[in-house]
């Protein structure tokens, strides 16, 4: 649940729980004015038609026995229009002068003090009063001789004062049948909790639509957003790339034009002896070597990158591949042995025989370059996880920790005394990284200045599946 579907959830229960709280009170409220109204009702009827029907000396003294009988009939037949269930009669000193019980007739009513004879006090000075509370109630219509016992029910209870010419003779208290009365407000109570209730449920889901609603167009929107803003990025950083790419470009591409543009214009001038042209012409020579070198390796990656080549892929000897680098290394140092150290039940890789070519020769080439003094250059191959493991390790310069993971960019040269004797394209060790991958393999070196470094990649065995894992986990310390 999110943070605004709990505030949602929140507000509307508080809602809720406020409506109920408000349905009650209201129907409180309409209670106690249909209580209010019922019980002026009652006491403004008994008022009028008690006099009139018992007459004034009722209140004067006990009734006797058959004066009892008399108005027990004529009582009952006037407060069953009321659902009267009880009834009594009080002169204004308190004195009880008839009941439905007779046990109470000839007792004083404010004798026990509590709020019955608080209300007697009140009734007798002029004040009508009334009560809810529980009760017997008995259905006093049916006749004497089938009269249902008494069950408890909600009873109103008023002592209402007896006026005859404007002074109070005697205060009549009754106890009104209201179980209908208050049944139906409490219908009420229910259908107004339910509706407001029903709303409130009805204006949660409401809310609860417009906020997914509202919540998907702000995501969609968001998104778009966010999108736009890397596809900016993306420009961006592409358009630095691009300014990048080309600095360096420029950068390596007026590294070998200076020395022919300066040497042709020297040869152009006529004035180099034999031995200066000869000189002058080997420099151009090798700037331009050097300079189709540096385009050819610029089209090499732009064709791997954008994945505009072919592997022509076979299973390779990788054995006999480097062997052959190795015997072609010597064309390149005399000083250096390249040593090629295989298991001979090594598998065959599958792999593109031209493009291993390519990297091996180019990593052997690098060993040699980047070792001065000279000495071997170790090939090992093993078989590990479903891939065949090549390291060239030489006893060279060594590559300072803060380089070892630059140097497969494109460009990227580590600059110290030897490898700015050393003259290279940088785009060789970021072709090998295209290449290895191309081919399901990976590539890594680990390096100890002033001891030297050790290239190592893999290629898939021939005959099986490219694994998805288990490639080979790069040692961390030097290899001997």
């Amino acid at each position: 649940m999110t943070p605004y579907h709990r505030f949602a959830f929140s507000v509307t229960l508080a809602f809720v729980v406020g409506s109920i709280l408000l349905s009650w009170t209201i129907s409180t409220v309409i209670e106690r004015f249909i209580a209010e109204d019922t019980a002026n009702q009652t006491g403004r009827g008994i008022a009028v038609h008690f006099p009139a029907i018992l007459g004034s000396t009722s209140f004067r003294q006990p009734l006797s026995p058959d004066e009892q009988a008399r108005y027990g009939r004529i009582v009952k037949l006037h407060f069953d229009v009321y659902s009267i269930v009880q009834v009594k009669m009080y002169r204004p000193d308190g004195l009880a002068t008839y009941s439905y019980a007779p046990s109470v007739i000839g007792t004083s009513g404010l004798a026990t003090p509590g709020q019955d004879a608080d209300r007697l006090a009140r009734a007798a000075a002029g004040e009508l009063s009334y009560e809810f509370t529980r009760g017997s109630v008995v259905n006093l219509s049916d006749p004497p001789d089938k009269i249902a016992p008494p069950t408890e029910g909600d009873v109103m209870r008023l002592w209402v004062p007896i006026r005859v010419d404007g002074e109070v003779i005697g205060v009549t208290q009754v106890e009104r049948d209201v179980r209908l009365l208050i049944d139906e407000i409490r219908r009420i109570q229910l259908v107004t909790t339910a509706l407001v209730v029903a709303g409130s449920l009805i204006l949660m889901v409401t809310l609860g639509r417009i906020y997914a609603d509202s919540t998907a167009r702000i995501r969609e929107r968001e998104e778009s957003e966010q999108a736009a803003r890397i596809h900016v990025d993306a420009l961006q950083e592409l358009n630095r790339l691009k300014d990048e790419f080309v600095a360096q470009v420029s950068h390596e591409l007026r590294g070998p034009l200076v020395p022919i543009s300066g040497y042709s214009e020297l040869l152009a001038m006529g004035q180099a002896d034999p031995e200066q042209t000869a000189r002058y012409g080997e420099a151009i020579r090798e700037s331009a070597s050097r300079l189709n070198r540096l385009v050819e390796d610029l089209l090499d990656l732009g064709r791997i990158e954008s994945g505009r080549y072919h592997l022509e892929r076979a299973a390779v000897d990788l054995r006999d591949l480097i062997e052959r680098v190795a015997r072609d290394s010597g064309a390149v140092s005399s000083r250096h042995h390249v040593v090629v150290d295989a298991p001979s039940d090594l598998p065959t890789v599958d792999a593109d025989p031209d493009r291993v070519t390519q990297v091996v020769t180019n990593l052997v080439t690098n060993a040699i370059r980047y070792s001065p003094e000279g000495g071997e250059i170790r090939t090992r191959l093993r078989r590990e996880n479903g891939f065949v493991v090549t390291e060239v390790i030489d006893r060279g310069v060594g590559i300072p920790p803060e380089h070892v993971e630059r140097v497969f960019e494109k460009f990227y040269r580590v600059e110290n005394t030897v490898t700015r004797q050393v003259r290279g394209t940088g785009l060789g060790l970021a072709i090998c990284q295209e290449l290895v991958r191309a081919h399901g393999g990976k590539i890594w070196v680990e390096s100890l200045v002033g001891v030297g470094s050790r290239f190592s990649f893999t290629l898939p065995v021939a005959g099986q599946p490219v694994p998805t894992e288990g490639q080979p986990t790069p040692v961390r310390y030097f290899p001997g």
